[in-house]
């Protein structure tokens, strides 16, 4: 059986305390992990969700000045992650529900109170298709003297499995899109904090 591609669907982005974001996060528990259904048949384990380490936090400075605090335009982290699957009755697929949690902040150079960004959710099993990667935008929208939001977005997933499903050939990344500037700045602060 040849995997071609996969269908993302995104339910909702909704913006809140983390209080009540990490409520709705703590909901959610991975499903299928080797254990038996009502029928006494092994349900296989969910696909592993990763966070790239590099790709998970974002920095935006006003280009026009430079790279101190007092440029920062927006400042943005992926804080919390969770999944859960479940299987359709022929096992020919496998359905994810993706919950991210973010930080985003609007920095001292940020003069309009908005604050764009756009996250990614790929599949490394389906590279090069185009379709082995989708990138979401978001826009946050502060009122008043607002700084700061909690924003949790969550994305559905219809994937097609083969009969000799293996989890791991399944694993999910997720992570904030970002320039080549931004990575390699995200790669400086990391070996700086390293070495601290």
């Amino acid at each position: 059986m040849k995997i071609t591609k996969y269908k993302f669907c995104r339910i909702f982005n909704s913006q809140g305390s983390l209080g009540a974001c990490l409520a709705c996060v703590a909901l959610l528990t991975l499903m299928g992990c080797g254990s038996l259904s009502s029928n006494k048949q092994v349900i296989p384990p969910c696909p592993k969700i990763f966070l790239l380490k590099d790709a998970n936090t974002l920095t935006v400075f006003n280009s026009k000045k430079g790279m101190d605090i007092t440029d920062i335009i927006s400042d943005i982290s992926i804080i919390n992650f969770k999944g859960q699957c479940g299987f359709n009755k022929k096992r020919t697929g496998v359905n994810l529900s993706l919950r991210i949690v973010f930080d985003v902040s609007r920095g001292p150079a940020n003069k309009n109170q908005s604050v764009s960004f756009d996250y990614f959710v790929a599949i490394p099993k389906f590279h090069p298709s185009p379709s082995g990667k989708k990138v979401f935008p978001i826009n946050v929208m502060f009122k008043g003297n607002k700084n700061r939001m909690k924003l949790m977005d969550r994305v559905e997933i219809k994937v097609p499995i083969s009969t000799k499903y293996d989890a791991n050939e399944y694993s999910i990344y997720i992570g904030i899109q970002l320039t080549s500037n931004q990575l390699k700045y995200n790669r400086q602060q990391m070996n700086q904090n390293l070495r601290r």
